[in-house]
């Protein structure tokens, strides 16, 4: 992680495309390059296509 954060830093406009998260680059800090977000769907019901989203980003900076 140091070895990635120190070259990430010597190359700010290098794109980091994390395997987890939406990717990034370095402005002193690091800036998403689009909105995070972060959600369940699930169904309580016979029908497939009746499903309930949970949006778990909601009053967060998604930024």
């Amino acid at each position: 992680m140091r070895k990635i954060l120190t070259l990430w830093r010597e190359h700010p406009d290098t794109l980091l495309v994390p395997g987890h998260d939406v990717p990034m680059l370095w402005h002193g800090r690091p800036v998403y390059t689009d909105t995070r977000r972060a959600g369940i769907r699930s169904w309580f019901g016979e029908d497939l296509a009746a499903t309930t989203e949970f949006d778990l980003t909601e009053g967060e900076d998604h930024r």
